[in-house]
């Protein structure tokens, strides 16, 4: 991938922390990952989405062995 392609921001406009795991209820960023983000370079940007995919799947592993748990999770 290019450097000069764009790495968009994963914020879908779902600004709420989840008290219990500290993670955004939209794009599943801890703070220090939402004040961070704007000051990464190119490729900690492609390694950061990455691990929020990471982490909505294993999210929503836990999701399904845990009705009730991580409703909020899609």
């Amino acid at each position: 991938m290019s450097a000069n392609i764009k790495i968009e921001s994963p914020c879908i406009k779902v600004c709420e922390v989840d008290k219990s795991t500290e993670l955004c209820k939209g794009c599943l960023r801890n703070i220090d990952e939402i004040t961070s983000y704007p000051f990464l370079d190119h490729e900690a940007k492609i390694i950061l989405n990455q691990t929020l995919a990471k982490r909505r799947e294993q999210l929503l592993n836990l999701k399904q062995k845990n009705p009730g748990m991580f409703d909020w999770v899609s």
